[in-house]
């Protein structure tokens, strides 16, 4: 197998906002998964780039994507406390998490409770 990382993803990686915008302006698909299917939202997800997440939705990024393990960029953002990340989600249409670890809670009290 070979593993490889899409340039847009290496961008997010490294916090470059201005990189990101400008692989999207020329065209990047923000849906292209990588080896571990995580897509460019998922990245997003744990670094907590609100900015960059708004550009993925805005051109285009599925905030349902199912990374490994079935894992949404909203799976993500909770396990990494991206709180700003989790809020933004929620209002863009992320489904809920279906999970027995939340007890019930929503997603956004149980990463407060990570912190």
């Amino acid at each position: 197998m070979i593993f490889f990382k899409i340039s847009l993803h290496l961008a997010i990686d490294a916090g470059q906002i201005s990189m990101t915008d400008y692989l999207l302006k020329i065209g990047a698909n923000p849906n292209v998964s990588d080896y571990e299917r995580s897509t460019a939202l998922h990245n997003t997800a744990i670094i907590g780039s609100l900015d960059i997440c708004q550009q993925l939705i805005l051109k285009g990024g599925t905030i349902s994507a199912e990374g490994d393990s079935f894992t949404m960029p909203l799976h993500l953002a909770v396990g990494a406390c991206q709180l700003s990340v989790i809020e933004f989600l929620q209002k863009n249409g992320a489904p809920k998490i279906l999970d027995p670890i939340l007890f019930g809670r929503t997603e956004h009290p149980y990463a407060l409770l990570q912190r």
